[in-house]
């Protein structure tokens, strides 16, 4: 994420349990505090476990990345301010 404007950038998932499924790329623009949010939400690798109402905060590939569950998405879903749909996967 940006953090002078908190814009989330482009997503993409190579991966993942469901990664067939996903068809195109999509641009979330977000309110400003989004990463703090899901910063303070969130657990470390090291304390991750099975917790589904917790952001998982993680590095891959030297990106900070946030993973979310059940429990934590909301988070992400009630700061988004738009979006769009940037292509086809």
């Amino acid at each position: 994420m940006s953090t002078s404007a908190e814009l989330m950038p482009l997503l993409a998932c190579e991966g993942g349990r469901n990664a067939g499924e996903y068809t195109a790329l999509v641009r979330f623009e977000m309110t400003p505090g989004t990463r703090s949010a899901l910063i303070s939400s969130g657990k470390t690798p090291d304390k991750i476990g099975r917790g589904v109402g917790t952001v998982h905060l993680k590095s891959e590939r030297g990106h900070e990345t946030f993973g979310l569950r059940a429990g934590s998405v909301e988070v992400f879903n009630s700061r988004i301010s738009g979006f769009r749909r940037v292509g086809d996967w």
